[in-house]
Formats: structure tokens, C-alpha cells, sequence
């Protein structure tokens, strides 16, 4: 099936809801619904996921294309929708607050992130995990509070990615910039798809 009209299915999937509780004028909470489209930052990412959730949104993005002009309007009367919602219940110009913490918990993401890399006592254990035929990588999971980060990091066979370890259990405090490391041991098997919720 042609990518696009899976996405517009995707968007009109959500849409239709949206129409239904205009028309039932359902409670607010059903309309924080956002939607992003297009290749993005992964810390710009994960500060736009993090700071959702704190402002109760679901994001639905979709990841690593372009699309047309007609996809793109139905994203803006989603979106719309959404931040003429929070004007009323929050405060005004929810849309430029939202994007202002979005970039202030970036800042503290990627303080995180250099305190993650600089640690030595990390780096000898993900060296333990790693060999000619397994290889690691890490992803920035949630925030335990404020000010510290949850990282997981997983191991996988070059001959099987599909098939994961997890490893590592890495909590980062940017306050004192510590590094707390944790041992984990679970399989898991990856489920790949070109729409992810967050």
C-alpha cells in the first residue's frame, strides 16, 4: 500500500475521533492529542516526549518522512486543536510555552547525556558486555524526577539483531552528576514500525 494513504488513514484515524467529540462535546482531556511529523533530533525528541507527558499529551509521531500537503494540513487541525484546547483550560500561547520548556529540558538531557559519556566506571561495564559479536546500545527510557534520567542499555548479536538483552540499568543526576549502574538481565524481541507512539 502506498505510504501516504497508510498516513492519512493513520491521521484520519485520529481526526474522526477528534470530530466525534466536537459534535458530543465530550470532556477536553480527549482532544491532547499531538502529532509530529518528519526526521527530528533524538534529544529534541525525548525533551518533546518528557515535557508531554508532564502536560498529559499523547504524541504520535511519525518518523523519517516527508509528506504532502494535504497529510500536513490534517497534522495542523489536530495540532490546532490541541493548543486552542490548553489555551482555554492553562493559560494563552500554550503552543510557545510547551516549545520553551521542550528547549530547557533538552539542556538538561544533553547535561545528562555528557555526564552518561564521561563516566569511566560505565564505560568499563559496557565493555564487559561487548565482543566480536555482540554489540550495545543505550536509550534515554524516563526521568525518575526533575533531575534525573533513566538510561537502559541493551545488548544484541550482529548475526540476530532482532533478539535483545538488557543490560544495564544507567540513572544520571545532573544535580551532583552522578552515575548509579545497575545489572539487568532480560530478552526481549524487537517489533519494528514506521508509526510510534510515545
Amino acid at each position: 500500500m502506498n505510504i501516504k494513504l497508510v498516513i492519512l488513514f493513520f491521521i484520519t484515524s485520529i481526526l474522526l475521533p477528534l470530530n466525534i467529540c466536537f459534535s458530543q462535546n465530550t470532556k477536553p482531556e480527549s482532544l491532547s492529542i499531538l502529532i509530529v511529523y518528519g526526521a527530528e533530533n533524538y534529544y529534541n525528541s525525548k525533551a518533546q516526549e518528557f515535557v508531554a507527558n508532564k502536560w498529559d499529551i499523547k504524541v504520535y509521531r511519525i518518523v523519517g518522512i516527508t509528506v504532502d500537503q494535504k497529510i500536513a494540513d490534517s497534522v495542523a487541525t489536530v495540532n490546532s486543536s490541541l493548543w486552542k484546547k490548553l489555551d482555554s483550560t492553562l493559560h494563552k500561547g500554550s503552543e510557545k510555552v510547551f516549545r520553551k520548556e521542550v528547549v530547557s529540558e533538552m539542556e538538561k538531557i544533553l547535561k545528562a547525556q555528557r555526564i552518561y559519556d564521561a563516566n569511566k566506571k560505565l564505560k568499563r561495564a559496557i565493555r564487559k558486555i561487548e565482543d566480536k559479536n555482540t554489540k550495545t546500545y543505550s536509550d534515554l527510557k524516563y526521568k525518575e524526577d526533575d533531575l534525573t534520567y533513566i538510561y537502559i542499555i541493551k545488548s544484541y548479536d550482529i548475526a540476530n539483531t532482532d533478539v535483545q538483552s538488557t543490560n544495564l540499568k544507567v540513572t544520571v543526576n545532573i544535580e551532583n552528576e552522578t552515575v548509579h549502574i545497575k545489572n539487568l538481565v532480560q530478552k526481549t524481541k524487537i517489533r519494528r514500525s514506521s508509526i510510534e507512539k510515545l
